[in-house]
């Protein structure tokens, strides 16, 4: 470990790489990154409901697995609560319990350079330029998609963890071993655990690598290196995880068929189409209008990515027009480079919502599990990162056959500049987005006029809390939105008195648990509802 830590001191390259995207993170998120512990990135929503999930999982859930903090009396498994599981449990394993605000806000902010070393770790590897390789890693990582993420969807804004997979793929790429295939189990199952989008992205990501290693060193003589590697890396991690989750899971009636699954793609505008750039009025004189894109298929992969994808194509087209059939696919010298830009082109088809757009609904029916990952926008981030190491690696290989220069300089610079544009753009507006104050949850000791409620109640006569109006979003099927912040005010009587919510804002939720919540909402009838029938009085005897 000492060793590699020197290594990495005298890597020029990992230095400037280091400072710069240290640098970035303090100049753009430095009014969220000092006050980490009393900061909430989103004070509503999605992103609120991580938080309380978050917190009460570490403050009262008596169990690291299960989570009670909606959809009394219930329990559900932490896989189900976006509580960040791995982080919050840790959390509660050390008792650093008034830190968890501020431990859950690092993670995300930080997974932003961690995503430039190894985006830069990549480079290295296919030998970019030192100096390309530190400035472009770090423009490529706060271009992210997923800084978007950071708005409410916090288990899926770890921006790390697509360069990680393709960083750790690349390395046994070039020379398998078991300490590899193990590394990449761990990291599998860790991000697996935390939101099962990234199984499925890594899933095709490495079985594109494999592909590519097939395609290149045979099939026959590397048949039994598969089996026993694929199982290790993907295969394992996926076993071990399912067998978690289904001794915890009492419930066998979550829907396998949630709402809205050709509902979030993307298109090209969203992958593509310079929305509020400088460079837009561009598109538009050449005829190139933006068209309706949902919010969860926005993934703009940079004005020089998009060059690239010309690039790219042009390459493609002049080999099927000189019958090159061999070098059909050899869009850069790297074979595992070529392999991912195949494995990004399918990617980004299938965030488009190809082949279920063209006619074949149907087909959904038939997809499995793959029916439960249903932002099929999602899917054009791993098209983000893989083009964007193409462009690096592709002007790289440009400088590399020319000894000008001045022009290798201009060639950087220019694409350089493009990258870290975008990437500004990207991130201008995250000290103020992101800076969001809920002074109710950070006033401890409840001091604030807005808390005196709490010493005016003895919460031990209550065993849970019924918020009016009711919501429930959750079972995928049946759709209650909160009102007028009552989903902001439960969460902080919750936090306050440690008394769990009946309603919910949540993911998968029992069905049986869905239509016994929803007795409540009928008319009185002069009958207990059902579900009533199931607390267990838990208060205590008034003195």
């Amino acid at each position: 470990m000492l060793n590699k830590l020197k290594i990495l001191y005298k890597d020029q390259g990992f230095l400037i790489c280091f400072v710069f995207s240290i640098t970035v993170l303090i100049c753009f998120f430095s009014k969220v990154l000092f006050h980490p512990n009393s900061i909430f990135f989103g004070n509503s929503g999605d992103g609120l409901q991580t938080y309380y999930n978050s917190i009460y999982h570490v403050l009262y859930d008596a169990s690291y697995l299960y989570q009670q903090a909606m959809n009394y009396p219930f329990k559900e498994s932490v896989f189900f609560t976006a509580c960040h599981p791995l982080i919050t449990n840790l959390i509660k394993m050390f008792g650093l319990h008034a830190y968890t605000i501020g431990i859950v806000n690092l993670t995300m902010l930080f997974s932003l350079p961690l995503s430039a070393w190894f985006l830069y770790f990549i480079f290295k590897e296919l030998k970019v330029n030192y100096l390309f390789a530190a400035l472009g890693s770090v423009a490529i990582a706060y271009l992210s998609p997923q800084v978007a993420r950071l708005n409410g969807h916090y288990t899926l804004a770890y921006c790390f963890a697509i360069p990680a997979i393709i960083y750790f793929a690349l390395r046994f790429y070039s020379a398998p071993g078991i300490k590899k295939s193990l590394l990449i189990s761990v990291l599998v199952f860790c991000m697996a655990s935390t939101h099962m989008y990234f199984f499925v992205f890594y899933g095709l990501i490495l079985t594109w690598v494999w592909i590519t290693y097939f395609y290149v060193k045979g099939f026959k003589n590397n048949c039994k290196l598969f089996l026993k590697h694929f199982s290790i890396q993907l295969i394992l991690p996926f076993l071990l995880l399912q067998i978690i989750i289904f001794l915890l899971n009492e419930y066998t009636d979550r829907t396998s068929n949630p709402a809205g699954f050709l509902e979030y793609i993307s298109n090209w505008s969203g992958v593509f189409y310079p929305f509020n750039k400088f460079y837009e009025p561009a598109f538009l004189n050449v005829g190139l209008q933006s068209i309706p894109v949902a919010w969860e298929g926005i993934a703009y992969v940079g004005l020089g990515a998009t060059l690239a994808c010309v690039v790219l194509a042009f390459i493609f087209l002049k080999n099927v027009l000189r019958f090159k059939i061999h070098y059909l696919f050899s869009f850069t010298s790297s074979p595992f480079l070529n392999g991912l830009v195949l494995c990004a082109t399918i990617s980004l088809l299938y965030s488009f919502g190809w082949p279920f757009i063209f006619g074949y609904e149907e087909l959904v029916a038939h997809l499995g599990f793959l029916k439960q990952i249903r932002s099929l926008g999602r899917f054009a981030w791993i098209f983000y990162y893989i083009i964007n190491i193409s462009l690096i690696f592709l002007i790289n290989e440009i400088n590399n056959k020319y000894n000008k220069y001045y022009l290798k300089t201009l060639l950087m610079s220019l694409v350089l500049t493009l990258l870290m544009y975008d990437a500004y753009s990207n991130i201008k507006q995250c000290n103020y987005e992101l800076n969001n104050s809920i002074p109710e949850l950070n006033d401890a000791s409840n001091l604030l006029p807005q808390n005196k409620w709490v010493e005016a109640i003895n919460s031990k006569q209550f065993q849970a809390i019924l918020p009016f109006p009711y919501f429930h979003v959750g079972s995928e099927n049946f759709y209650f939105p909160p009102e007028n912040d009552i989903d902001k005010n439960a969460y902080i009587v919750s936090l306050k008195t440690g008394l769990p919510i009946i309603t919910v804002m949540g993911s998968r939720v029992s069905l049986e648990q869905t239509f016994l919540n929803f007795e409540l909402l009928k008319e009185p009838n002069g009958n207990t509802p059902d579900i009533l029938l199931k607390f267990k009085n838990k208060k205590y005897p008034c003195n």
